[in-house]
């Protein structure tokens, strides 16, 4: 395996930590971890309401709720849609999309600092572990 192969394996199972490293450097709630990633891996960082609520099982004036203490936050901004008034999109502000890069910016030098200790060995041993735990992860969150 390579090293580039590693820091993807590595970067892959981080995806499944960036909340604990969210919630105690920035203060968000769990919940907001899994709202903003939902967004934040939409089409252009943005969803209509609607969609929020079916994605995560709520009613609309929940996911609604959400939505003017992220406003309030300044976490999102409501985007109308041109052709049609009625359907509002939230997109992710500038803030929290450069807290985002400075997130994957600080977990890909964390990465290399590891990696840099390992020899090929360690680092394809270790990428093989971590690769089957984000299978099986995904897999038993694919099957609840």
């Amino acid at each position: 395996m390579s090293h580039q192969e590693a820091l993807e394996a590595i970067n892959n199972f981080l995806e499944w930590q960036k909340d604990a490293f969210a919630v105690t450097k920035n203060s968000y709630k769990m919940k907001d971890i899994q709202i903003i990633s939902f967004i934040y891996t939409a089409k252009d960082n943005q969803v209509t309401i609607s969609g929020l609520a079916k994605h995560f099982d709520i009613s609309i004036a929940a996911a609604s709720q959400f939505m003017n203490e992220y406003e309030e936050k300044g976490w999102i901004q409501r985007i109308r849609y041109e052709k049609d008034h009625r359907v509002v999109y939230v997109r992710l502000t500038n803030k929290v999309l450069e807290e985002i890069q400075a997130c994957k910016k600080w977990c890909q030098t964390e990465i290399e600092d590891v990696f840099d200790s390992f020899d090929e060995r360690e680092i394809s041993a270790f990428s093989h572990i971590l690769n089957a735990l984000n299978k099986r992860i995904e897999y038993d969150m694919n099957n609840k």
